[in-house]
């Protein structure tokens, strides 16, 4: 059991070869120990070495059948795997022996979600919550599915928990940032994404997003600068390309808008807001045929964009 426990404080260390290396030892000296069997399974899922964690997993479970925790962690892993229905019931089979089994709660509501299950998903987050309050994993996860529903004042609740739990989650700090920021606090959006660039400075979305919020609050300097960050760090994602281009096209620097919106535009040739704004830059340089083709797109590929219908009807009178 020591070389076990060796492996086990190994493994919470994030020294995944030293634990297992310890784990096969301990087995060999005792063939069936499941312990040591089902940590190795998890230092294994950890290095997504799927396959042999969910190998050792049938054989501890094979060997003591009465554990809830074998089960949650084959689950687990068959949900990484992409085998979700098999997950379900791994870890519903978990429930089934410890129905207050907060971690197999939250693992289920994430296959659940995966599979658009969204209101049993929602129901397992809660109840993994109700068990455990300080589950950070399962509030981030519920929060970032209100989200995803526009539910913004759940969503912003449950991130502000998770703050309010670890002050430094540069996740949960800029998940709040983007629910500021589509509401238009700006200066609060902005402060959040500080925080979590703070804690995580290659953090791309939060830099790229602090640039809008910047924007939006009409610093265009710190907004290109944030978006040129962001760019740096993620080269190919059109999103920040096309929105340090929307901050050229409102400092009027028209060539250089272009340039990052056709660039926008080639990564993702349906961006109908990118080609909207592509053809206000052309407007704005009198090329009025390149203008009334990109709006035209645009509203083609997004009939709802509004912003386009209107550049567009503008076009025509300045035409």
């Amino acid at each position: 059991w020591v070389l076990a426990e060796r492996g086990e404080i190994h493994r919470t260390l994030g020294r995944y070869d030293q634990a297992i290396s310890d784990f096969c030892r301990a087995i060999e000296i005792q063939p069936g120990y499941t312990w040591a069997i089902g940590h190795r399974a998890i230092a294994y899922r950890e290095q997504q070495r799927y396959d042999e964690a969910i190998a050792d997993l049938d054989l501890a479970i094979s060997l003591d059948g009465a554990q809830a925790w074998l089960y949650a962690e084959r689950g687990e892993a068959r949900r990484l795997m992409g085998h979700l229905d098999e997950a379900i019931d791994d870890l519903s089979h978990a429930l089934e022996l410890d129905p207050n089994y907060a971690w197999a709660f939250g693992s289920r509501g994430a296959a659940r979600r995966s599979l658009e299950q969204l209101d049993d998903a929602l129901a397992d987050f809660a109840r993994a919550i109700e068990i455990d309050d300080t589950y950070v994993w399962a509030i981030m996860q519920r929060g970032t599915l209100h989200r995803s529903q526009k539910r913004y004042d759940e969503a912003l609740a449950d991130f502000s928990r998770v703050i309010e739990l670890r002050p430094g989650h540069s996740t949960a700090l800029a998940e709040r940032g983007e629910i500021h920021r589509l509401h238009r606090r700006y200066d609060e959006a902005v402060a959040d994404f500080s925080r979590a660039i703070a804690e995580n400075p290659a953090y791309a979305w939060a830099i790229g997003s602090r640039g809008q919020a910047y924007r939006a609050l009409g610093r265009y300097g710190e907004a290109t600068e944030d978006l040129s960050r962001a760019h740096e760090l993620k080269p190919d994602e059109a999103w920040i390309i096309a929105e340090r281009g929307e901050t050229y096209r409102l400092m009027r620097r028209y060539e250089e808008a272009i340039a990052d919106l056709t660039r926008a535009i080639e990564i993702n040739p349906r961006d109908s807001w990118a080609l909207s704004r592509r053809g206000a830059a052309y407007q704005s340089l009198k090329i009025f045929e390149e203008a009334y083709i990109d709006l035209t797109h645009a509203v083609e590929i997004d009939p709802h964009n509004a912003w386009a219908w209107a550049q567009r009807g503008s076009l025509f009178r300045q035409m």
